[in-house]
């Protein structure tokens, strides 16, 4: 199930990808700005900030599609008042389908005034170039994604972002079920640049 899963997204990343251009107006925000105006390209770029909800919901109708049965749906919430925050995921069984798990990755500090250090780092190049576009696999799996990714960090940077901590990985626990919503709102895969009124299961 997981390679196949593997094989299917990473085979239709750009439809996914493309499909949600046509649909949100805020689909530029799933690429580093910093990486695009140093020249890399689209598919060098992209970390899924903020579109969570969105490509979700188009991975959800991609796969229903294909003929994957018993896709759940996840969000999770962590913070209080103005600083909260979520995430919205896909499961089955215990296999993660996250196409947007990279954005907590992202880190745009510059490094001795220079654009190749910048964007050509090991901590980039991992993030940007070597992991997948899309995560597909169990929770401990994406622990140590996120372990290795502090760990490069810390070695490129010097001092640490918000890479790995206890509140990122609650994103991916305590989380509330809310298929039956995103099942309700299929329709809107369809509906290009309807903005989904920016629902807050839908950032």
């Amino acid at each position: 199930m997981k390679l196949f899963l593997n094989f299917i997204l990473e085979k239709n990343k750009h439809y996914l990808l493309h499909r949600n251009y046509l649909i949100s107006s805020s689909y530029y925000l799933m690429y580093s700005k910093q990486r695009l105006d140093f020249g890399k390209k689209m598919s060098e770029s992209y970390d899924g900030s903020f579109q969570c909800g969105k490509m979700s919901l188009i991975t959800f109708d991609f796969l229903l599609k294909n003929g994957f049965e018993n896709i759940k749906v996840f969000n999770s919430t962590i913070g209080y008042g103005k600083y909260i925050e979520d995430h919205v995921y896909l499961k089955i069984g215990n296999i993660y389908i996250d196409p947007t798990y990279k954005q907590f990755m992202r880190d745009d500090r510059i490094i001795d005034n220079s654009i190749i250090s910048t964007i050509n780092n090991n901590y980039q190049k991992f993030v940007y170039e070597e992991l997948p576009y899309s995560f597909i696999g169990e929770f401990d799996e994406l622990y140590n994604i996120y372990k290795k990714s502090l760990y490069l960090n810390d070695k490129v940077y010097l001092s640490s972002t918000k890479v790995l901590d206890d509140d990122i990985i609650c994103f991916w626990k305590n989380s509330i079920e809310v298929t039956d919503y995103f099942i309700k709102n299929l329709y809107r895969v369809n509906n290009f640049r309807n903005n989904f009124h920016e629902d807050k299961l839908l950032h």
